[in-house]
């Protein structure tokens, strides 16, 4: 068993091989697109908890703002002088932010497929960035990946 992920700027989707075939996952059931998620990250100041995808907005939109909302990751990962980012009372490597939108998409997948799959393949576009800086990028996504359970 193997999943596949397109770890997107704006979007996401985790597809399943059970080895006979491929299927895209709904890990977004009460959305209308179910199989894509938004890349999203949403921190509520007051419960102190993450939300991801649909939640997030949703969350950002009840709390009127008061969180913080992270949007457009992807972008960031390949720049050197970016590490990591404020978030109530304490930095968030990088890394770390994608290590916790990758455990949600796994466990959404792991809770539709009945499987706990260690294996993934992540796409990524050819260039992150036009600085070139590829391999910074792809070393926060695999240590995301390897620290959500991957």
């Amino acid at each position: 068993m193997k999943y596949g992920l397109d770890f997107g700027t704006s979007n996401s989707d985790i597809s399943y091989n059970n080895g006979n075939s491929v299927e895209v996952l709904p890990i977004e059931p009460t959305s209308r697109a179910k199989e894509i998620m938004a890349s999203l990250w949403f921190f509520d100041y007051e419960d102190e908890f993450w939300s991801f995808g649909k939640s997030a907005y949703e969350q950002y939109t009840e709390t009127l703002g008061e969180g913080r909302l992270i949007q457009s990751l992807k972008k960031y990962l390949s720049d050197p002088t970016l590490k990591n980012t404020y978030v109530h009372k304490r930095t968030v490597d990088f890394d770390e932010l994608v290590m916790l939108f990758l455990k949600e998409m796994k466990e959404k997948a792991d809770q539709l497929t009945g499987e706990d799959v260690r294996n993934i393949t992540i796409g990524n576009p050819v260039n992150f960035s036009d600085s070139g800086k590829n391999d910074i990028a792809l070393q926060r996504i695999e240590k995301g990946a390897q620290d959500a359970g991957f």
